[in-house]
């Protein structure tokens, strides 16, 4: 099951669930009257994965942002395998709720992010952008 609030046109993806799903929403809502073509797709139950509806989504996007409420990007992961050839950014964070800024920001920064992940907590990163919480 999903929410979706899709654009044709759009070449960029916001895929979130949860209470994060708000966020994702009302980002995407700021990026449209910003003049950026975004869509957005809500999962309501991640398993199973809902394979056909991400699959539809992803028509003609080239970059898909998974926003969600943990460290390792689990569902992100999950949804990767779906993304071929497409970069995937992720915005993960814990602690307290991801804002529809902080993912308004990956929607603005999607081009020029080098790695997967934008992690949002001030830490060391390792290299690929996940949390390395050892001295």
């Amino acid at each position: 099951m999903t929410d979706g609030d899709l654009q044709p046109s759009a070449k960029t993806l916001v895929i979130s669930y949860g209470v994060t799903s708000r966020s994702a929403k009302d980002a995407v809502k700021l990026a449209r009257k910003k003049g950026h073509n975004v869509s957005f797709l809500g999962v309501l139950s991640l398993f199973p994965v809902p394979q056909k509806k991400i699959a539809e989504a992803l028509k003609g996007v080239e970059t898909v942002i998974v926003a969600e409420e943990n460290l390792r990007g689990l569902y992100r992961s999950m949804v990767e395998t779906l993304c071929r050839g497409k970069k995937v950014i992720a915005v993960n964070k814990i602690g307290s709720m991801i804002t529809p800024l902080e993912i308004y920001a990956a929607i603005l920064r999607k081009n020029s992010e080098q790695g997967t992940q934008t992690p949002l907590l001030n830490d060391k990163t390792t290299k690929n952008g996940c949390l390395n919480r050892r001295p």
